[in-house]
């Protein structure tokens, strides 16, 4: 779930994630091009902390009539490097969870860097 820091009402929930960017659904339109400022809860702790905040724009919005919610594509501005970092560690420990499921005879070799 996404918090806005200053209204402290949920944003949305993720859908995907990318490292330019976030994909939430949401019950209620957003306006364009609305910034928030926005905090996530992590379930667990990553690279220290247990959750993540950072700016976005909306950029896009639309209504999908098969779930009844609106999906929204926003931009990360004016990430700080803590929170590109943990983004990244995010998307990085994603992905090698995904390959795990997938294929759970070939995983990866991982780092403790």
């Amino acid at each position: 779930m996404v918090f806005d820091r200053v209204m402290n009402q949920t944003v949305g929930r993720i859908l995907n994630m990318s490292i330019s960017g976030i994909m939430m659904i949401s019950e209620d339109p957003v306006e364009l091009p609305r910034i928030f400022s926005c905090r996530v809860k992590l379930p667990k702790k990553i690279n220290g902390s247990d959750q993540l905040e950072f700016d976005a724009q909306a950029k896009w919005t639309r209504f999908n009539s098969l779930t009844g919610l609106y999906q929204t594509g926003y931009k990360f501005i004016n990430l700080t490097p803590e929170s590109e970092r943990l983004i990244q560690k995010i998307l990085e420990t994603r992905n090698i969870m995904n390959y795990d499921l997938q294929h759970p005879r070939k995983s990866p070799v991982r780092s403790n860097c």
